[in-house]
């Protein structure tokens, strides 16, 4: 990593860090992802974070696998975890499961199970339950902010888009695996809620 002075980023191998007023920034980058590491006071205890979360990049399987060493990683430091993400987690019986977070607090309310090729979809986003009991986020990556659910985004579904609609078929709305998912014309998913 090479040091560039005042707010000019230095960038490691897949980390940056960013001075941003009086404290120094460090984000790492995993499969296209940037996990925020931390602030520092100093540009030789960012580098220093910056050279770690470089290794860690390279030593994690998955985007969740380094999420989880980022928040031990802000535990440590006396940090907090609140805004962290959604971890998936392997289920051993050919599906995935994906926590959903408590909108506010980020506690652990439930799983959904996606379809392992699923995974680059909806790793790296924090996944809450609205009132109808759907998994959406709200991340700014993923049209502009706005509320993507997680079935609509796995099957290639906009936000908003009039005309096709999508639906569990076992009306378990958290099964969200490849198998259990169905598009439907609105007239007939309509008509299939009878």
């Amino acid at each position: 990593m090479r040091f560039v002075p005042d707010s000019e980023a230095e960038v490691g191998e897949m980390s940056s860090v960013k001075q941003r007023g009086k404290k120094w920034q460090v984000i790492a980058t995993k499969i296209g992802f940037q996990v925020f590491i931390g602030a520092f006071g100093t540009a030789s205890e960012a580098r220093a974070a910056g050279a770690l979360s470089d290794r860690k990049v390279r030593e994690t399987e998955s985007l969740s696998e380094f999420r989880a060493w980022v928040d031990a990683y802000r535990l440590s430091r006396g940090g907090n975890v609140t805004r962290r993400t959604s971890e998936i987690v392997d289920s051993r019986k050919g599906f995935l499961l994906v926590s959903i977070l408590e909108f506010k607090t980020g506690k652990s309310l439930a799983f959904a199970k996606i379809s392992k090729r699923d995974e680059p979809l909806v790793a790296g986003y924090r996944w809450c339950l609205n009132e109808n009991g759907y998994t959406y986020t709200k991340a700014a990556r993923l049209h502009g902010g706005r509320c993507v659910f997680m079935h609509r985004l796995i099957l290639g579904l906009a936000p908003g888009e009039r005309g096709v609609e999508a639906d569990h078929k076992n009306r378990d709305r958290l099964d969200n695996r490849r198998g259990n998912r169905q598009n439907y014309r609105v007239v007939s998913s309509i008509l299939s809620r009878r």
